[in-house]
C-alpha cells in the first residue's frame, strides 16, 4: 500500500514496499460555483446547448464547472466532511456580522438630527 504525504504546497506519495517515491498531480478542478441543498429538491441546469436536470437530498452538494470541456457541467456531490467545513464556515461569518451590527448600532453620532436613528438628541 501507497501513502500519499500532503501539505499547502506539494505532495509525495510513498511505495513502503519497493521504497520508490512519487508524486501525485492535482486534477482541473474548473469549479464555477459551488451550492449547499438545504432541503430535497429538483435542479434544472442550462447552459446554452447544454441541460440537464437532477434530484438533489438536504446537505448534497450542487457543482457547477466553467470549463466547457466538461462532459458534466453540472453534478451533486455528496461530502459530509465538505459540508460541515461549509456549515462551519456560514456559522463563523453569521457570527461575524451579527457582531459588527451589534458594534454599529451601539455607536452614537453626535449630530442630534431626525433622520439618524443612532442620534443621540
Amino acid at each position: 500500500m501507497k501513502t500519499l504525504y500532503l501539505n499547502q504546497g506539494c505532495n509525495i506519495v510513498v511505495d513502503t514496499e519497493d521504497n520508490s517515491v512519487d508524486r501525485l498531480e492535482s486534477q482541473r478542478e474548473s469549479i464555477s460555483r459551488i451550492y449547499l441543498a438545504k432541503e430535497p429538491m429538483h435542479v434544472v441546469f442550462g447552459s446554452g446547448e447544454y441541460s440537464r436536470e437532477l434530484d438533489v437530498k438536504k446537505d448534497d452538494l450542487i457543482i457547477v464547472f466553467y470549463d466547457g470541456a466538461f462532459k458534466n457541467k453540472v453534478i451533486a456531490v455528496k461530502s459530509k466532511d465538505w459540508v460541515a467545513n461549509l456549515k462551519d464556515y456560514n456559522k463563523r461569518e453569521e457570527e461575524a456580522k451579527l457582531e459588527w451590527a451589534k458594534a454599529q448600532a451601539s455607536e452614537k453620532c453626535e449630530c442630534a438630527c431626525d433622520a439618524c436613528t443612532n442620534c443621540v438628541g
